[in-house]
């Protein structure tokens, strides 16, 4: 992991119990690699809440791809030109 990675945390109600998923950008990393301090999203069911959080490297994910809230396959919505971007990397005209 490195600062700017954007990542998750691996079953994350190990840590807050309540939450659906604890995600967020690397912003310092400490002791060789091992630790890691994100810029954290605590997402729980009605709301969430910002907060920097240290975790071991091991209990994080980097996170891959573009969120499915950023795509539409709805042509004029500003989301469609991302559609249209994946579809294309895959072979479709």
């Amino acid at each position: 992991m490195k600062r700017g990675d954007n990542v998750y945390v691996r079953r994350p109600q190990r840590f807050v119990v309540d939450c659906t998923s604890i995600t967020g950008d690397v912003i310092a990393t400490h002791k060789h690699g091992r630790y890691c301090t994100i810029d954290a999203y605590i997402a729980k069911m009605g709301g969430g809440y910002p907060v920097p959080v240290t975790m071991l490297t091991e209990d994080l994910g980097i996170r891959n791809g573009t969120p499915i809230s950023q795509i539409s396959i709805q042509p004029g919505v500003p989301e469609y030109s991302e559609w249209l971007r994946i579809s294309r990397s895959c072979g479709h005209p």
